[in-house]
């Protein structure tokens, strides 16, 4: 309980910190100016002010990063198989109890 209690205080000490104690830009949520930049922001990617189709709903620009993105998965799942190929090498010998001990089947 002790351990509970410590990490809390710690926790809101450090977020306390953090908010008041430096430049968070916490305080920078609240200003005008921010809403009215998410505001243009949003325009901007709704077209508002631009010729043309705005780009995300230009679905052949979307070609290039959607075979790029399933090439990363690709390779993700790839470095994933390699990994478990790796662990399953490695960990029996590794392991006393699995080649040596009540495991072992000798």
């Amino acid at each position: 309980m002790a351990s509970f209690l410590g990490f809390i205080i710690l926790a809101v000490v450090s977020w306390a910190s953090i908010l008041w104690g430096g430049k968070s830009g916490f305080s920078e949520l609240f200003m005008t100016e921010t809403w009215a930049g998410v505001a243009e922001f949003i325009g901007q990617l709704l077209g508002r002010g631009t010729e043309g189709t705005p780009a995300f709903l230009d679905f052949a620009s979307w070609r290039d990063p959607l075979w790029l993105s399933l090439d990363t998965i690709a390779m993700s799942v790839l470095a994933i198989g390699f990994a478990a190929l790796a662990v399953l090498l490695t960990f029996l010998p590794a392991a006393r109890n699995a080649a040596f001990g009540e495991l072992s089947g000798s």
